[in-house]
């Protein structure tokens, strides 16, 4: 299995020619990216720009509008997401309408399940959780509805009691679904 990474400066829309060039010559079968929207539509536009053809997977992260700007065309490319996502749901009204103010499309993954982790702290604030200790508790005790989860619920850990299952669309598919 190969493994390589690349350091990429933000906001420069710098060159990856040469980085690019040495992942490409190892032939690999996919290009997996865990980078923020910016540094990934960036490496899409590059690796196209080159003529690597190499299927790209990518995060929910890279749901962002300005990504599929950036990368202009995605070829073949993926996302994974979290199919309980529904920003239609009427837990998700709010965040929808102060995003849209400001921002076409929906709101991007960081942002979506940042807005759910302010609803759970909010609650196990209301419910007695004001300091380390009884937050701990309290977080332990809590059920919020959420966006990016239907349910936020933890176990006597603090682990979320259910797993995140993800489903696999292309770009194009997200595009379509979301931005269209």
């Amino acid at each position: 299995m190969l493994i390589e990474s690349a350091i990429i400066p933000p906001y420069q829309d710098i060159y990856l020619k040469s980085v690019l060039l040495k992942a490409k010559s190892k032939k690999p079968g996919m290009l997996l990216l865990f980078v923020t929207y910016y540094e990934g539509g960036l490496l899409v536009k590059h690796c196209r720009r080159i003529g690597w053809n190499v299927p790209i997977y990518a995060p929910d992260s890279l749901t962002e509008p300005k990504f599929f700007e950036l990368a202009g065309d995605l070829g073949e490319f993926y996302i994974l997401l979290s199919p309980t996502l529904n920003i239609k749901r009427p837990e998700a009204k709010t965040l929808a309408i102060l995003w849209s103010k400001k921002h076409k499309g929906i709101p991007p993954i960081a942002t979506i399940y940042g807005y759910d982790a302010v609803k759970v702290a909010k609650a196990v604030i209301e419910m007695g959780g004001v300091d380390r200790r009884s937050f701990i508790k309290k977080l332990k005790e809590v059920r919020v509805k959420g966006i990016g989860s239907p349910v936020y619920e933890f176990d006597k850990t603090g682990e979320g009691k259910k797993s995140p299952v993800f489903i696999t669309i292309t770009g194009e598919q997200f595009i379509n679904k979301n931005f269209k």
